[in-house]
């Protein structure tokens, strides 16, 4: 009987049968990673340590001693059907050694959808409408080669003329949520090479729901679980006083923890989001939505998603990097393969990335295909002023 009250609701236009993965979460944006470095690796840097913008895989993961690192940045992303999306952050963090802080502001605005509201999307889309994220992040180094971190962080979604998935005008919105995360690496010498295996873990965007897409409905938080282990091998012999070459290998697994039910009597029934603390535990099972077509059961395995990435730099300057970002069943349509590369002068890294998707353009894609830039400046406190690469040329 539920299975049917539910169908009549998605005929009707009151809500997608879905009831698990993004797009039934609130504040989507909010789950996509943005940092350029990270993204030409598939994303699979919860375990990788000493990033610059890697508080949105991991808190654990950022800073470099000593350093104020500052990353300023805007892209628009165009996807088909819809005008486009504009985004602008900046990153900022500075690491005293033990311990290190970090602060992250971005905004996301949204164009307005031309065509019909119904047609199937990686994720639940607002219109005409302002979303930010601010956040506040702090990591801590143990004797033993452990970190662990800690984010807070602030939503607002502005006031919308409608979304995907219902042409009702929906309020602003606010709401917060927390990002926890763990590190692990350690060294081994092995002839000429030095090995530094690495562990991650993170729980991100965990907090209660919000009323985002439909007054009076609850939707949750995309919350993420991602875990992955990677391993640099580096070698002893130096060129310019820099290690000769690096490369990195990483393997991560992520899964969207959100989950939707229904509630309320035959005569009214309706979908809710389920209490966070209840979805950690309940999805771990299958899920089930409507296509436009049929009904859908996506078993566990479907759900993950996979991320793979492999970089090699030399004299620690010149990175060429390859990743892949296997995304689950519901949200495929967010899949690709990228190709990046890195200029490390120290006081001014500059990375890119280009993601190709999986899908063709016609079938609406992901609007993160294409060129992605971004620069970070370098400023050291500490008092120390290292000599960068164009220094070792003209001496």
């Amino acid at each position: 009987m539920k299975m049917l009250i539910a169908l009549l609701f998605v005929l009707f236009g009151v809500n997608n049968l879905v009831f698990a993965q993004l797009p039934i979460t609130s504040f989507p944006f909010a789950s996509r990673n943005f940092d350029v470095k990270s993204l030409s690796l598939g994303s699979a840097t919860v375990s990788l340590p000493d990033q610059n913008g890697n508080t949105r895989i991991n808190p654990a993961g950022f800073g470099e001693k000593g350093v104020l690192q500052v990353s300023p940045d805007w892209s628009i992303l165009v996807v088909p059907q819809i005008d486009s999306f504009r985004e602008y952050r900046m990153n900022a963090n500075y690491d005293f050694g033990n311990s290190a802080i970090a602060f992250r502001v971005q905004r996301m605005e949204t164009g307005e959808q031309k065509p019909a509201f119904f047609y199937p999307t990686a994720f639940g889309q607002k219109f005409n409408t302002n979303d930010m994220f601010t956040s506040l992040s702090y990591s801590h180094s143990f004797k033993n080669n452990f970190r662990i971190g800690a984010s807070l962080n602030y939503l607002y979604g502005g006031e919308s003329t409608g979304s995907s998935i219902s042409a009702r005008k929906t309020e602003a919105v606010d709401t917060w949520s927390v990002d926890l995360g763990f590190q692990y690496e350690f060294s081994k010498r092995m002839d000429n090479l030095t090995l530094r295996p690495n562990f991650g873990m993170s729980l991100t965007n965990f907090g209660q729901p919000v009323e985002y897409f439909d007054p009076g409905s609850s939707d949750p938080l995309p919350t993420k679980l991602q875990a992955g282990v990677g391993i640099t091998i580096s070698s002893i012999n130096k060129v310019f006083d820099r290690k000769q070459f690096e490369l990195t290998l990483l393997q991560n697994a992520s899964k969207i923890m959100a989950r939707t039910e229904l509630k309320g009597s035959d005569s009214n029934m309706q979908f809710s989001a389920m209490n966070p603390f209840k979805a950690l535990i309940r999805s771990w099972d299958s899920y089930r939505y409507f296509d436009g077509h049929n009904t859908i059961t996506v078993a566990l395995i479907e759900q993950i998603w996979w991320h793979s990435g492999v970089e090699i730099k030399w004299i620690e300057t010149l990175s060429i990097r390859m990743g892949l970002e296997q995304a689950g069943k519901w949200e495929e349509r967010l899949s690709y393969w990228s190709v990046g590369a890195g200029l490390d002068l120290y006081y001014l890294v500059f990375d890119y990335a280009y993601l190709s998707d999986t899908y063709a353009a016609d079938d609406y894609g992901d609007y993160f295909s294409g060129s992605h830039w971004q620069l970070t400046g370098r400023i050291p406190l500490d008092g120390n002023k290292p000599e960068t690469i164009l220094s070792e040329f003209f001496k």
